[in-house]
């Protein structure tokens, strides 16, 4: 069974540009946080994208993310995209035990195939630790300009409402 490895950044270093965050609506934040989490995510996949197997191109080219919005939550989902047939990344990326393909002929004993498992290349989790803080840092820098794109939105309908 497949399982999907979450790995999270939450931002709570930065008192300055929490409050800031936090001074807007719950709407106008996701639109603030929107495009520097898409930013972050498109810069995670690209360098999971270098390290993914070479062998397998099909599993380079189907990584990719996307913003999604759960509740107040904005999050980049990376990892393989639907459109493209690598449903096998998760065996890549976590490796598999040795199993049987085919089990033995219960009458003669033979025609048993057995898998000798893979070697885990967990390329998306080495992505992420490569770009931990490079990927927090730029994401700091990402918000600020949108803080002050609303800023400017919201003074400018003050003034004019």
């Amino acid at each position: 069974m497949a399982r999907s490895a979450n790995i999270s950044v939450k931002i709570e270093g930065d008192k300055q540009l929490i409050r800031a965050l936090g001074s807007f609506k719950p709407t106008t934040q996701r639109k603030i946080l929107r495009p520097a989490i898409a930013k972050a995510g498109r810069r995670l996949a690209k360098r999971a994208k270098q390290g993914a197997p070479a062998d397998t191109k099909n599993l380079k080219k189907s990584i990719g993310s996307v913003v999604r919005t759960y509740g107040s939550n904005v999050v980049s989902v990376i990892g393989p995209r639907v459109k493209f047939d690598a449903w096998y990344a998760h065996l890549v990326e976590r490796g598999t035990a040795p199993h049987v393909l085919r089990e033995a002929d219960p009458n003669t004993g033979r025609g048993a195939i057995v898998h000798p498992g893979s070697t885990a290349n967990p390329f998306m989790a080495k992505a992420f630790q490569a770009m931990a803080g490079t990927t927090e840092r730029q994401l700091y820098r990402d918000i600020q300009p949108e803080i002050e794109k609303q800023v400017k939105k919201h003074t400018k309908k003050a003034l004019l409402g």
